[in-house]
């Protein structure tokens, strides 16, 4: 579900940041019959899923350009599918592919980029990097 998030019901709709809610978590949810929705004019969906990782859109303001180097092994499965839209692929001298992308939230691409073991290498930014190591180390800590 795509809607504005409001910190209290008083909050103007209409300056809301827009956010991908994950529906089957409601737990609850309230009618408040003096308040309309209208949608923006200016809104552009496509420019808003754009700038997110899956359902994660981050903030508006907020934009990091993600490098990963993924292994020969895996290049043709990564070049076989659209991951971002704003995606561009290399190829290197090696046979491994670059995936670059831009993006707003880097947490869900962390968790990604875990998924695929060794065949994957972050490039870009360094504080991507950082996150990835700081999981790889806490996982192998549970098994010492």
């Amino acid at each position: 579900m795509i809607g504005g998030r409001l910190t209290n019901v008083e909050d103007d709709v209409r300056s809301a940041p827009i956010r991908v809610f994950a529906i089957e978590r409601f737990a609850d949810a309230e009618h408040v019959r003096t308040r309309d929705f209208t949608t923006p004019s200016d809104l552009n969906l496509r420019r808003v899923l754009a700038r997110g990782f899956g359902p994660h859109i981050g903030e508006p303001d907020v934009s990091h350009q993600v490098v990963i180097e993924f292994s020969p092994a895996k290049a043709l499965f990564v070049s076989s599918r659209e991951w971002h839209p704003s995606q561009q692929l290399e190829r290197t001298p090696n046979g491994a592919l670059r995936l670059t992308f831009t993006c707003a939230d880097l947490a869900p691409v962390v968790s990604w980029i875990l998924e695929w073991g060794p065949h994957a290498k972050v490039l870009e930014p360094s504080g991507l990097a950082e996150k990835v190591v700081r999981e790889l180390r806490g996982a192998l800590a549970r098994y010492d």
